[in-house]
């Protein structure tokens, strides 16, 4: 459905956003490579990322806030 498809710079911003997040600032602790190459890395702490996910999607399975919180 047309309607519902996602354009290929939404699917970038959404792929350089969680990268940064969930992998770069969780996993690997260096940056990886963006596929905007002026994306800016956020400025959220590990700290504040790992509560975030241990707290909505691991204690509450509720990935809809952990979502929210995130943005």
């Amino acid at each position: 459905m047309p309607g519902d498809q996602m354009s290929l710079l939404t699917v970038q911003q959404f792929d350089d956003v969680l990268t940064d997040l969930l992998l770069d600032k969780i996993f690997l602790w260096f940056r990886t490579f963006k596929l905007n190459p002026s994306y800016r890395e956020t400025n959220v702490s590990r700290e504040i990322l790992v509560d975030i996910v241990k707290r909505n999607v691991i204690q509450l399975n509720k990935l809809n806030d952990a979502v929210h919180e995130l943005l």
